[in-house]
């Protein structure tokens, strides 16, 4: 925009929007004289500003830093739309542990794809460090060198460290794709706010994701471990029967209360998870990982499970001295069920259960056996998914589990066969 101002011409080029106030920004130029000279020259600064507000190289833009850029993103990103707290600490843990030590300091306008690039090939290399490092590194220690004698967290048995975490070890694809992500919603939010022209990440290349393969347990190994930690340890054989029979993730178990059982229909209410993020306290959100909710019907044997179970509930809490609430937890670590218990807590116990019975199988098998066992016996795609929590009517189970439907391609064979009355072959001819 040019207009005259006194005896002066003056230039205006709009420069997108403060990313906290979101007030407009303008540069601005002043030439002097109001005469054809004036305004051709008002023309070429006009020109001029806009090419360098379409390289990011405006007043508002000069020096700023990929690390600012990225704590500006995820804060701008927190605000305008849903983020789920496991997601906001995984996308910071991506900014601080990743992308800051590599590329904080790199002014935003001169990052491009080919940095981008050797960026995940680093990453790819030696990009990452083992659990136990990762747990030293959030309380502000080195990690570990191969050698080096260490506590387990949990039991606190000695254990000696096997990689070189201080180089670094292999980053998988799927974590790279994280940084991948923060960085490229970040530079197009960059594009947004005036502060590039482009977006290098969409030329880049992080390292393809392959899809997991779902292994979920044999019949008789889930049968095993529920009976087993039914005998050993009842709180976690209810939770292993309830895995298998609602088919939920491990979060949504935890964040079960006593309310969202409905004993005259036989009905469970799911629509909330707990989620735990290190250094935080439990988190039960009112919602579900795809923000629905659903009631998953059971039968009598395991309302009579439940009923047993709240029944012993009850008893402890009086011994405690408290009362049990009727919005309990049904998984509680006090006694008056106020508090649920901890989702990677139920997982590391059920992991020392199934290695000890020699069964290759995490926790969230469990959901995985739940949905191939129903889609391998028949049962309507549609009901499945509704009862596993896929809300885009059965396409991901389908996806997902479509290589498990053997049993109904062979009865759907032996249907139109009998349908057609195919003579059968005669030997000898």
């Amino acid at each position: 925009m040019i207009y005259r101002r006194g005896q002066s011409m003056r230039v205006m080029v709009y420069a997108g929007r403060d990313p906290l106030t979101g007030k407009k920004k303008w540069v601005s130029r002043q030439v002097r004289g109001t005469g054809r000279a004036a305004l051709k020259e008002a023309k070429q600064v006009e020109a001029q500003l806009l090419a360098e507000v379409a390289a990011g190289r405006h007043k508002d833009a000069q020096g700023v830093k990929v690390a600012e850029l990225v704590d500006r993103w995820l804060e701008w990103r927190q605000a305008v739309k849903p983020m789920s707290p496991g997601t906001a600490a995984n996308y910071r843990r991506c900014i601080e542990l990743k992308i800051k030590p590599a590329l904080g300091s790199l002014a935003v306008s001169r990052l491009d794809t080919a940095t981008l690039d050797r960026f995940y090939a680093e990453l790819r290399q030696r990009g990452s460090r083992c659990q136990h490092c990762y747990r030293r590194m959030r309380k502000g220690e080195q990690p570990m060198r191969p050698g080096e004698v260490f506590r387990l967290a949990f039991t606190g048995k000695e254990r000696v460290h096997q990689t070189d975490c201080v180089q670094g070890i292999p980053m998988t694809a799927s974590a790279i794709r994280d940084v991948h992500a923060v960085l490229s919603g970040a530079l197009q939010q960059a594009v947004v706010w005036g502060w590039r022209s482009d977006n290098p990440a969409r030329s880049a290349t992080p390292p393809a994701q392959t899809k997991a393969e779902v292994a979920p347990p044999k019949a008789r190994q889930a049968v095993r471990l529920i009976e087993t930690a039914t005998t050993e340890d009842p709180e976690l054989g209810l939770f292993l029967m309830l895995a298998v029979m609602l088919g939920s993730r491990r979060g949504e178990l935890c964040s079960l209360r006593w309310t969202d059982v409905d004993f005259d229909h036989g009905e469970v209410l799911i629509d909330s998870g707990v989620i735990y993020v290190p250094g935080r306290p439990l988190i039960d959100q009112d919602r579900t990982k795809n923000y629905t909710k659903r009631r998953v019907a059971v039968g009598p044997a395991t309302l009579d499970l439940l009923r047993a179970h709240r029944v012993e509930q009850a008893k402890a809490a009086l011994a405690a001295g408290v009362s049990l609430a009727p919005d309990a937890y049904l998984f509680g670590h006090q006694p008056d069920g106020s508090k649920p218990i901890r989702p990677d807590g139920v997982s590391h116990r059920f992991a020392k259960l199934a290695q000890r019975l020699g069964v290759r199988c995490r926790l969230h098998d469990l959901r995985h056996f739940t949905v191939t066992q129903l889609v391998a016996a028949g049962v309507d795609v549609r009901t499945v998914a509704g009862r596993a929590g896929h809300v885009d009517g059965g396409r991901t189970t389908l996806g997902t589990y479509a290589h498990f439907q053997h049993a109904q391609d062979r009865h759907a064979a032996e249907l139109l066969e009998g349908l057609l009355h195919l003579p059968e072959a005669r030997a000898g001819r």
